[in-house]
């Protein structure tokens, strides 16, 4: 618990103006005990991004017609915010 103490010490100096420095990084202990689901689904639709996802394909593809429907199928995968500031729409 000691390592906790210092490292949210180190946090709160060195990141004033910076989310790390102003609250807990895992939340703070109410929140953990009572997470709202809700909020957590608002976020996740709005913010998440898989951003460490790889697509791999081999064969002989036609290019322009490859990113076509790679782009019509993978819109999915973005963060609703992305698709506002696009003016974009999920297909599914």
């Amino acid at each position: 618990m000691f390592q906790y103490t210092l490292f949210e010490k180190y946090l709160s100096h060195f990141f004033k103006v910076h989310p790390y420095g102003q609250q807990s990084t895992v939340g703070t202990i109410e929140s953990l005990k009572n997470p709202s689901l809700t909020r957590m689904y608002n976020f996740f639709k709005t913010y998440y991004v898989a951003n460490n996802m790889a697509l791999v394909l081999s064969g002989d593809f036609i290019l322009k017609k490859l990113y076509l429907s790679s782009n019509k199928n993978l819109v999915c995968f973005l963060p609703e915010l992305y698709l506002k500031t696009n003016n974009l729409k999920k297909s599914r």
